[in-house]
């Protein structure tokens, strides 16, 4: 029973040892498509990450805004600092003191308390400590500077 021609090699291809090899094959209906599973995991990944981002960006938010209070804070005691120390060295002789005050500045209230008083190791020094606080979001914050100015003190002209 051989057979020549097409129809034996086309009808042998499909026979192997073992049994007769069928080539299986999808539905027509049937399309490729992700399941529910791959779909869900898929969002909570995409959502886990939308999470990270938000929360980073929250973060970095509150960091610019504290460094901006500082600066501010910052600059309002060197302004301050430098009225104090222009109005000692306008004064004949300076004696300790303490004021206290508040001051509006670009829309922040301070409140400042200041302490002048003489360096104890050394003549004509003198120990200036001003003190700022300021509020946000009912958050109390509190900013302190040191400096020391120094003022000879004039000696009187005896012949």
């Amino acid at each position: 029973m051989l057979q020549t021609g097409n129809n034996l090699v086309r009808g042998l291809a499909g026979w192997r040892v073992g049994g007769f090899n069928r080539q299986t094959r999808k539905p027509a209906n049937r399309q490729s498509a992700f399941t529910l599973v791959e779909v869900i995991l898929s969002v909570a990944i995409v959502t886990a990450g939308l999470v990270f981002v938000l929360q980073a960006m929250g973060k970095q938010i509150n960091i610019v805004s504290l460094s901006d209070d500082k600066t501010e804070t910052a600059l309002f005691l060197k302004e301050k600092t430098g009225e104090v120390m222009r109005d000692l060295l306008k004064k004949e002789k300076i004696s300790p003191f303490s004021q206290a005050g508040e001051a509006v500045k670009n829309g922040r209230t301070y409140k400042w308390i200041l302490n002048v008083n003489k360096n104890v190791d050394y003549e004509g020094l003198y120990d200036i400590n001003l003190k700022c606080s300021w509020s946000k979001f009912g958050k109390g914050r509190e900013s302190v500077l040191e400096t020391r100015l120094y003022k000879a003190e004039k000696e009187s002209e005896e012949k």
